[in-house]
């Protein structure tokens, strides 16, 4: 379930394990939303989703991770996008007001461009911005290329990101070659 991991990873980070997130470890559907959790928490949350095969979805929304405690900036991390990146299980993943920017959006990029698993994404409000919401378009399009049916995510949330026409261009030309996703 990911709880030794996670306990492990907090220990290392010099950051209070939260009883709550070990509690929500051992469920399928992890409920962590609004729960005042920091980037090192993020980091921690996400060497625990690493080894949890049994999670089918995450809603993390609401919580300080940054773009720190998603993306793992050290080597031997694992923040929480690196960790979705290599789930075989989950396949909803709410990451709203958690405060991503473009630095995110990178990531998302080659994990949107390999996923199989994944059909819910929402990351509403944050700062991903016009760059990044580009980054996010041209990966679900090249991902349609390389997962059958015309890619997995079936249900997308990008509102109130800051995004413009180079984001708009790039999200329609997936949804036009892929018109049965979204």
């Amino acid at each position: 379930s990911g709880c030794a991991e996670y306990i492990a990873a907090s220990m290392r980070l010099q950051d209070p394990i939260k009883p709550y997130v070990l509690l929500q470890l051992r469920n399928t559907h992890i409920q962590i939303q609004n729960c005042f959790l920091s980037s090192r928490q993020g980091l921690a949350l996400g060497e625990a989703l690493a080894s949890n095969r049994i999670a089918t979805s995450l809603d993390a929304s609401g919580n300080g991770f940054g773009d720190d405690g998603c993306v793992a900036s050290k080597p031997g991390e694992m923040g929480v996008l690196d960790a979705i990146k290599h789930s075989d299980s989950l396949t909803t993943v709410r990451l709203d007001r958690v405060r991503l920017n473009r630095k995110s959006a990178v990531l998302f990029k080659s994990l949107l461009e390999k996923t199989v698993t994944l059909t819910s994404l929402s990351l509403a409000n944050n700062f991903i911005g016009d760059i990044g919401g580009e980054l996010i378009g041209k990966a679900l399009y090249h991902g349609a290329d390389t997962v059958s049916n015309g890619g997995s995510i079936r249900i997308l949330n990008l509102a109130n990101n800051g995004m413009g026409n180079r984001a708009a261009a790039a999200l329609a030309a997936y949804i036009n070659c892929a018109p049965n996703n979204l």
